[in-house]
Formats: structure tokens, C-alpha cells, sequence
């Protein structure tokens, strides 16, 4: 945000060129783009459709053309009053809507188009002059009871071309600059009542913003399937659309942030959320997606601070974002090792779960199922991380697995972990026995590289060395995505198979891995591993993504 100085800065601006001239001289009109003339809307229309106005003649004949077709007028007052209705009504006319007020030209140049500059143009009344044989212009304002014309100190101004060049005599522009235009809305409605709900105050301009809102809202949409689906620079271009018609839709700058946030892009992935954040003071899910974010580079401060005021502004009946709140506040406070609240929040969130124990007669639901699995996991995780804990979270693995029955993965996954918590107390055997049992349920290059990092650890070599190999084959054509986390998988893969290729006298195949290593990280050597290598007691896992899928929801939950 630029502050208030900046905006009083750029007013100044105006109000000084104003003042130097006796008050009437001035009308305005706002624009939220430098374009290339002023122009009506039947000019533009005319000149995009190639629509010759010299036929009719002139885009005054055009405009009578088009209205005698509808209604017959008797005198020519007729027909202006008429044009002036079809206007006002967002009709094609003739006419340029200009404004006795310069705060007003000022909304109407910040409100829209928020990644492009804006201006205000200035027409000196007594001093437009068109090029001989270019023309006249007519400048009339309206009297009438209408509210928004009232509220709009409105001024027609009919140029005979139908446009005027903002580069002739009596027009002088003032350009606003795009990273200043939600500070000036927001200054203009706090300080001036001048809002979209006094500029559009009656029925005309309700309709009219109906239709850009609901455009908007399309787009917004379109933008949040983009992004279940994964397809996040097309989500981007969508969210961008809607917020081109609706520069204060939270939502839309909530889901592009989000879709910054899976393309790693975290700085403008954050700057969206802040302007979210902005727009709505009770934004729950755009804290919440922020303080994930920040989660997500590691600044665990600034994420508990985000999650913690999610919290705190939740609506009490809004359960479902309330225990992702509890899952990503837990999972941050573990990782600043503040175990104990992490266990609070955990086990808070776990007995509020409705029916989670079967009572006669009753089955909990799908979603009740998935949550206690999920609040499971991430509470034996944190039992897992503390010194003397494995039981309690061996506990906590076993009662994940028992209501992860819907979700495959997430038991595979609670299988690996609870083989990782018997190794720790040195129950190989039972270890060994739940790493396949994950294998069993959903195998992928993490759990093949965890078992046969268990396997090297107990002296079983060769079944180490199948498991790596399996493993480092599922792993290698990931590597076309990009991501720099596939790179370190596979040099923590190629480490721990060239380890047990030398403990089995399998020296040309650990010299082919080591090189390989090397080509990858030059500053490998022999006898010391990568600094990111996975070890017994910290095996790497996939982040898990909590991602709600309703319509006005949020993909991102990128979860710690």
C-alpha cells in the first residue's frame, strides 16, 4: 500500500491546476486506462465493429438512425432526451460522460483496469478547440431528479466525431498510477462517501453492476476449477479477468495468490493475499492461506501470527475451516518446537469431531472419517518428534490408520510412518512389516527409498539395493517438472544405494552412482552425504496439501 500521503500528494496535483482557474471552468472524466482517444461508447462500437459512420451521416445521424427505429420523436428535444435516457441506461450513444466534481473523475480513474494506469482527463470549457474542419463539441450538463446523475454531477459532453483527442487544445491529463488506485478508492469512500454504492446509487447503475459482478464472479470461478485442476498460470489469467471487471474482489486476488503459492512464486503470492487480507478485515481463509504460505518459506512467526488471527476471527459455525486452522496452527507450532501447544490444539480439535466414536445406531461421516485420520497423523508426528514419545505416537499412527479407511494414501502413508516409530524404538521386525504394508496400499519412490533406507539400516544390503533401485525408477522421470525437490530425492537416492553397493563389494556400480551424484551436486564426496539426505529419524515426506474443493473455497492450504 502507498500510504496517505501519496494519495493526498496526487489530489494536490489536481486541486492545484483546478484552483488557478475561476470555479465551472473544469469538467473531468476518469479513465481507468491511458487510451488512445476519449471517446463514446457508439464510437467505439462503430470503430471496433468497422461500422461506417460517414454513411448515415455522422455518428449523429447513426444515433438518430438507430433510435427512430424504436420510437418515433416529433421534435428534436425529443430525441436528445431520449439519447440522453439511452445513455444513462448504458445505450450506444454519442455522448462522453464528464463530471462537475474532480473526486468523482478520480473514482472513475482508479476503479478498474488495477493493473494498468489510469488518468483524469481535465476540459477547460471555454478553451476546447478542435482543428478547422474537424468538428464542434458540445458541452451540456443535465438537470434532472435522477439519483445517479445527482450523485454524478454529471456532464454530456458530445463531440461531433464522436471522440476527442486528448492531445488538443483544453485538455490536460493527470495520470494515476496503477499501485495507487485502492489507496485512493479507499481514501475517496473513508474520507469523501464515494464509493461503488453512492456512484451507482439507483436502479440503472445496480443492474449495471450486477453484470459486471456476476462477469467478474465467472471468471472468478473459472479461476478456482483452474486450480483443483492444477492448471495455474491459466488460473492466474482468469482470476486476472476478474478482477480487470471488480478491482475489489477479495476472492479473486485470495486465488491468485494461491496459484502464485503453487507455482513457488511466494512474493506475489503473498503480495495477492495482503490485498485480500485488505479489501475484507474478517477474511478467515485469505489469514489462513497466507499464514500457509509463510509457512511454506519457513517464517513460522509469521505464520502463527496469521493462523492464530484466522482463528480468532473464525465464525463459530464455519467447522470445517476451523479444523484446517487447527491443522496448519499445530503443525507450525511443532515446527518452532512448541510441542506441547501443538499437542493442545491437536487433541482440542480431535474431541470436538462430531461422532467420532460409533454409538449404537450411528455412522460418522465421510468427512468426520478424514478428519480424524488426518488430526491423528499430525498428532503422532509431533510425538515423533519428541524424545521419549514414539508409544504415543505409535498410539496415534494406529487410531489414523483405523479412520483412514476411505483414503488409501493417507493409510499408506500412516504405515510409513508408524514402520519409521518402530525403528526408532528398535523394533525392526515390526518396522519392516508396517514399510510393506504401505507398499501393499500405494507405492510410490518415497516409500520404496524409506523401506530400503530401513533394510540398510538393519544389514539386509541387497534388499536395500532393490528397494533403491525401484525406487530411484519411479523417481527419475519426475524430474522433467522442474522442481528442485525431485533433484535432491534422487542424490539422496543415488547416496544411500552407492552406500550399500560398497558394503556389498558392488564397487563399478557405486562408482556409476557417485558420478552421477557428482554431476548433480559437484560438491559431494565419498564419505559424506548430501546435507539434505534423508536419515532413520528424519524421513522426508511430500508435504500434505489440505485442499477443500467448494465452490467458494481455496486450493491452497499449502500445509507445513
Amino acid at each position: 500500500m502507498c500510504g496517505f500521503n501519496t494519495v493526498l500528494d496526487k489530489i494536490n496535483e489536481i486541486r492545484e491546476i483546478v484552483e488557478k482557474k475561476p470555479v465551472g471552468t473544469y469538467i473531468y472524466r476518469g479513465e481507468p486506462e491511458h487510451y488512445s482517444d476519449i471517446s463514446s461508447n457508439l464510437y467505439r462500437f462503430c470503430r471496433d465493429n468497422k461500422l461506417p459512420i460517414a454513411s448515415f451521416p455522422g455518428i449523429k445521424g447513426l444515433l438518430e438512425h438507430s433510435l427512430r427505429k424504436f420510437k418515433r420523436f416529433d421534435e428534436e428535444d425529443e430525441i436528445t432526451e431520449f439519447a440522453d435516457i439511452t445513455q444513462h441506461y448504458g445505450g450506444l450513444t454519442n455522448r462522453i460522460d464528464f463530471t462537475g466534481d474532480y473526486l468523482i473523475a478520480l473514482f472513475f480513474s482508479c476503479y478498474g483496469s488495477p493493473d494498468k494506469k489510469g488518468r483524469v482527463v481535465i476540459l477547460e470549457q471555454d478553451r476546447i478547440r478542435f482543428p478547422e474542419g474537424k468538428g464542434y463539441c458540445e458541452i451540456r450538463p443535465l438537470e434532472t431528479s435522477n439519483n445517479r446523475i445527482i450523485s454524478q454531477k454529471s456532464v454530456f459532453v458530445i463531440p461531433s466525431e464522436g471522440f476527442i483527442d486528448p492531445k488538443q487544445d483544453g485538455i490536460l491529463v493527470v495520470n494515476i498510477p496503477k499501485n495507487l488506485k485502492r489507496d485512493i478508492l479507499g481514501f475517496l469512500q473513508k474520507h469523501h462517501g464515494i464509493s461503488v454504492e453512492t456512484i451507482y446509487g439507483d436502479f440503472a447503475g445496480i443492474i449495471r453492476l450486477q453484470r459486471v459482478y456476476l462477469e467478474a464472479t465467472a471468471y472468478y470461478l473459472q479461476g478456482n476449477t483452474c486450480i483443483l485442476e492444477d492448471k495455474h498460470d491459466l488460473a492466474i489469467k482468469k482470476f486476472n479477468e476478474a478482477i480487470k471487471r471488480d478491482p475489489y474482489y477479495a476472492e479473486a486476488f485470495q486465488g491468485r495468490g494461491i496459484a502464485h503459492a503453487y507455482k513457488e512464486e511466494y512474493e506475489p503470492a503473498i503480495e495477492n493475499l495482503n490485498e485480500a487480507i485488505e479489501m475484507r478485515q474478517y477474511n478467515v481463509k485469505a489469514h489462513l492461506s497466507r499464514g500457509n504460505v509463510y509457512a511454506k518459506i519457513g517464517d513460522y512467526k509469521k505464520a502463527i501470527t496469521d493462523l492464530e488471527k484466522a482463528s480468532y476471527k473464525l465464525i463459530a459455525t464455519d467447522e470445517k475451516v476451523s479444523y484446517r486452522i487447527d491443522l496448519s496452527l499445530g503443525n507450525a507450532y511443532a515446527k518452532v518446537k512448541e510441542y506441547d501447544k501443538a499437542i493442545k490444539i491437536f487433541n482440542h480439535a480431535i474431541q470436538r469431531l462430531p461422532d467420532l466414536y460409533d454409538r449404537a445406531g450411528w455412522k460418522p461421516s465421510d468427512d468426520t472419517y478424514a478428519l480424524a485420520a488426518v488430526l491423528h497423523h499430525n498428532l503422532g508426528k509431533v510425538f515423533l518428534e519428541m524424545n521419549q514419545e514414539e508409544r504415543r505416537a505409535i498410539f496415534c499412527f494406529k487410531e489414523g490408520i483405523k479412520w483412514s479407511q476411505y483414503d488409501r494414501q493417507r493409510k499408506s502413508e500412516l504405515y510409513l510412518e508408524l514402520s519409521t516409530a518402530y525403528m526408532k524404538i528398535n523394533d525392526r521386525e515390526t518396522a519392516i512389516y508396517h514399510a510393506d504394508k504401505a507398499i501393499d496400499f500405494m507405492s510410490n519412490f518415497i516409500h520404496y527409498l524409506s523401506r530400503g533406507n530401513f533394510y540398510l539400516t538393519v544389514g539386509e544390503f541387497e534388499k536395500a539395493i532393490e528397494d533403491f533401485n525401484e525406487g530411484i525408477k519411479n523417481l527419475r522421470p519426475l524430474l522433467t517438472t522442474g522442481q528442485r525437490n525431485y533433484h535432491k530425492w534422487l542424490v539422496a537416492a543415488l547416496y544411500n544405494r552407492y552406500d550399500a553397493c560398497l558394503k556389498t563389494n558392488k564397487h563399478e556400480k557405486a562408482s556409476e552412482d557417485l558420478n552421477e551424484m557428482k554431476k548433480m551436486e559437484p560438491e559431494i564426496v565419498e564419505d559424506s552425504p548430501p546435507n539434505f539426505l534423508f536419515f532413520l529419524e528424519t524421513v522426508q515426506r511430500i508435504p500434505d496439501l489440505y485442499l477443500p474443493s467448494s465452490l467458494y473455497g481455496w486450493k491452497v492450504d499449502l500445509s507445513i
